[in-house]
């Protein structure tokens, strides 16, 4: 008989600060903030 699955399911998301990961000259850094602010707009549309 097979008993449950034992694997780990890792994170689909995860938060943290690109400081430490991402370089300073890196596109991310340029477009950092952009989907908070879209979806403020978006947001703020929908709500009239």
């Amino acid at each position: 008989m097979m008993g449950p699955r034992q694997e780990a399911q890792s994170a689909l998301f995860y938060d943290f600060p690109i400081d430490g990961h991402v370089p300073v000259d890196h596109v991310l850094r340029a477009i950092d903030g952009v989907p908070d602010h879209s979806w403020k707009a978006m947001s703020a549309c929908r709500d009239g």
